[in-house]
């Protein structure tokens, strides 16, 4: 066996290198397509595309997450994922099984309106406090009678956002209206 000349081992390390490139580029070209993916998937009007969310927005019309004094919009990003990169993906990964209920079962009408209850406690089930502490400052919240005092110091850090705010994000007219007339903003 002769031995290799010198331009024989750089072909060879070449080579070996050029087999991480491949792999390599797929998995960047596999990152920003599912950041790209993550980020139009994350947008109102993508949430909006599928009938069945309709009902969703126009209860979210009716919310203080869009209408307050404020002016300050919750989209359904906001609540529905979780902050953080890494955490929004893999929820992102979780709610696959929507986009296939939507694509294979095509919900609507009656079956639709049956499981309706069952959809939306899922859809609280999803929403983390994190969610919710990214706008607001349990330290901060200044409650509006001695209930709600009571209810946020004995809660806060042992019972979820949404169990006791669970029509805050989704409100139906009617309930929007018979709050307005109580003078309640929650």
């Amino acid at each position: 066996m002769e031995p290799r000349t010198g331009q024989e081992n750089k072909t060879s390390l070449n080579l070996r290198h050029a087999g991480w490139v491949l792999p390599l580029s797929l998995l960047v070209a596999l990152l920003v397509f599912a950041l790209g993916a993550s980020h139009y998937t994350s947008q109102e009007s993508f949430c909006r595309s599928c009938h069945e969310m309709e009902q969703a927005f126009q209860t979210y019309k009716n919310s203080p997450h869009l209408v307050n004094d404020a002016g300050i919009v919750a989209e359904c990003k906001n609540c529905h994922l979780p902050p953080g990169t890494l955490s929004m993906l893999a929820a992102k990964v979780g709610k696959l099984r929507m986009v296939v209920t939507h694509v294979l079962e095509q919900p609507e009408g009656y079956t639709w309106d049956l499981e309706r209850g069952h959809r939306q406690r899922v859809a609280r089930q999803s929403i983390s406090d994190e969610s919710c502490l990214q706008c607001h400052d349990p330290l901060k919240i200044e409650p509006v009678n001695e209930v709600q005092q009571m209810a946020h110091s004995t809660a806060i850090g042992k019972t979820a956002c949404i169990s006791c705010h669970r029509y805050v994000g989704h409100r139906t007219e009617k309930l929007a209206k018979k709050l307005a007339k109580e003078g309640k903003k929650i």
